[in-house]
Parts: structure tokens; sequence; C-alpha cells
């Protein structure tokens, strides 16, 4: 029986015997002379046909888009044959609290192609973080955190803040973010027209009962020029079980308007307009009574609560806005050896989507302090995202 050949029309020679020529990188003697050589400059001489067969004999989806990432030429030939949602970050960070007493559980997050992925990719310089989801330079962590299995390892400012599905902002996004905006406002005082651009973002999450929208927009703060997200959130048909369907089907934390309350819970707390808030989530500065309320963890204020009868079957629209405050420079990453660092990290960390995971222990000294995992909630510090504020 004849051997089957791998080789396309347009590269077979005209010579015969053309089963060997695929196949001469591989079988090629190595020397001293070609050590030099890039150890994958093989697999950019194969030809598609094979890798398509190699492809489809790889089952684990992260051995596949290893193979493919190993040269440009695979990868341009490869990746439109890969399932690569399952590598981005958009939606992979549910609520890890359940409602019984806040109990973590254990997050699938860590078996997940994306997160083994992040493991593979490890090496002397660059570092799984297991808080933000993405490799981290090794400076970033701090001696202990380096020991740690990259399922237990935080970096020095772990955490994202998921401001819709598509928006996720780690520590140094926000900085980044905060710096980019600080300039642009100084350009736009010297130079006509303003240099600022738009950074506004609009989400839309469409189900069969009703529309969610959320749009957010950056910006600072007036006086001291603090990172400040300003989102808007708009229930096109707000009830009960409409808004439990659309949770069902997106999940419970596609809009967190903070990492401690969903949508549904806020408007159905805000519909009791009779009921006060409870006095262990939001600060003592707050009036129980009052249509403005804020978080006592992240400071998100929550104003601009406004429905309107949008049908005969009883249905409303329902838009409110939040005030998001990220500060002015944490200095996680820069000062750790200042006496509150400690406490920095704590504020950060609250207005993450690790608020109800982690908290901050140790001393005031460098390297002083370590983040721990929450075993259990207790109430009046934690708040989950579906649980209730009103008495």
């Amino acid at each position: 029986m004849d051997t089957p050949s791998f080789v396309s029309l347009e590269s077979r020679p005209s010579s015969p015997g053309p089963e060997s020529v695929p196949f001469e990188c591989f079988t090629k003697e190595w020397t001293v002379e070609n050590s030099s050589r890039k150890g994958t400059q093989g697999f950019s001489l194969i030809p598609r046909e094979v890798a398509f067969i190699i492809l489809e004999y790889l089952d684990d989806p992260v051995d596949k888009i290893c193979l493919s990432l190993t040269t440009k030429p695979l990868w341009v030939c490869l990746s439109p044959r890969l399932d690569k949602d399952q590598f981005k970050l958009r939606g992979v960070l549910p609520n890890r609290v359940n409602a019984n007493h806040g109990v973590v559980n254990p997050w699938p997050f860590f078996k997940s192609p994306r997160w083994r992925f992040l493991e593979r990719l490890e090496d002397a310089y660059w570092k799984c973080c297991a808080g933000c989801l993405y490799l981290q330079p090794k400076r970033d962590f701090s001696r202990s955190e380096l020991y740690k299995e990259p399922d237990d390892r935080f970096c020095r400012a772990p955490g994202n803040i998921q401001l819709c599905p598509h928006v996720i902002l780690t520590y140094k996004k926000c900085v980044s973010l905060q710096s980019a905006l600080i300039k642009a406002k100084k350009e736009e005082t010297s130079q006509t027209p303003p240099t600022m651009p738009n950074l506004a973002h609009q989400c839309v999450l469409e189900s069969d009962q009703t529309i969610v929208t959320c749009t957010v927009l950056p910006k600072l703060s007036r006086r001291r020029s603090h990172l400040v997200f300003r989102n808007k959130y708009t229930v096109s048909d707000f009830s009960k079980p409409i808004m439990q369907a659309w949770m069902s089907h997106f999940g419970e934390d596609a809009l967190l308007p903070c990492p401690h309350r969903n949508i549904s819970t806020h408007v159905l707390d805000m519909l009791h307009l009779h009921r006060s808030w409870e006095r262990d989530i939001i600060p003592k500065e707050c009036d129980p009574k009052s249509p403005n309320p804020w978080c006592k963890f992240c400071w998100t204020f929550f104003v601009e609560f406004e429905t309107t009868e949008s049908s005969p079957l009883g249905t409303r629209s329902v838009s409110f806005s939040t005030q998001r405050h990220f500060g002015k420079g944490w200095g996680l990453l820069t000062n750790r050896s200042n006496s509150d660092a400690a406490k920095r990290a704590q504020d950060w960390i609250n207005r993450t989507d690790l608020s109800n995971i982690i908290s901050v222990v140790g001393g005031r000294s460098k390297g002083g302090w370590y983040f721990a995992r929450t075993t259990r909630w207790s109430p009046g510090k934690s708040s989950l995202p579906t649980m209730t504020w009103k008495q």
C-alpha cells in the first residue's frame, strides 16, 4: 500500500518520492553547526495539511492553542479552527460566594482552558495572579507569594473591576486610564480643539423578555482628579419574573452596579420606598430613608432612580445611575513600604470582584501584609450580590 502524501500540489517537487520532502526537517540529524537555529524553525516548514491533522489529533484546547502560537504562519493557518472564546476573560467572573451565609465556593475558572494556558506560559519573569487572572511581572509579587501555587497566588494589587461583560479593568489599567485622562485634561486647556478622547462605552444585553442597557463613562473628579466611573443602567421592562429570566439567561453577575449588588436587587429595594436601608450596609453618613444610598464597602453611589410605566401589562421602564470612585493612585506597586499600605490594599480589594473573597492581613512593615482567603461570611462585614439592603 502506498503511503499517502500530505504535500499540497503547489509545493510538490517535480522529482519522484515527494513523501520525504515535508518531513526532511524532522529527520535531519542535529549537529553543532545548526544548534544556533531556533527550535521552532521546523514548525514553519510543516505543510498546511499536516498542521490540520496534528490539530485535530490534539484533544486539549490548551495544546491546540500552544501549537497554533508556535510560529506566526501556524497561527494564521490554524487560528480560524480554534474556539478562542473559551480563552477570553469575558464571562469568567461568576459569583464565588453563595447565598448560604456567604460560604466561598470552589471557583470553576481555575479548571478553565484560559487559566491552564496561563499556567503553561509561566516562566522566570512572569507569574499567574489568581486575583487579576493575568500574567503579571515577577516584581509585582511579594517573595512569600512566589512560593505558592498559581491558583492561590496574588500580586500586590489583585482583583478586577468589571464594569460590564466587555470591560474588565485591572489595577494597572485603572492607573493608566487615570494618567491618560489627566494628560488629556492638561492638553485640553492648552490646545484647541480639546484632545480628550471619547471613552464612553455602551453595552446592550437583550433577551426575549427585556433589554438592559449599561453606559460607562470614565471621568476625573473636579477637585482632586480622582478616577470616577459614571454608569447608567436602563431596564426596558422590569418585573421580578422578567428580571429573573434575564439573569438566568445572562448570569446574575452579568451587570453588577457594584461588587455587592446586582441590578434586580437594587431595583426591588428602591421600589420599596417605605422601607429603610439596613445600617450594616450603608455608611453612618447615609440617611436610612435616602433615595440615593451608597455602598459601605466600595463607596459606590446609587443616584437618579426613575421609573416609567411602559405598557398596559403593568411592566415599567427603570433607570438609575452609579458613581464608582477609585481614588487617585493607590501606590500598591510603587509605595509598598508606606505605613498605610495594608489599608490601601484593602480599600482597593473592596472595589474589585475579590471583595467577598480575600482580605488583607498583616502588619505595617514592607512586605508585612498578605492576602488571606475568606472562609465564611460575617454579617455586617460583607454583602452579597443578591442580598437585600432594606430592613
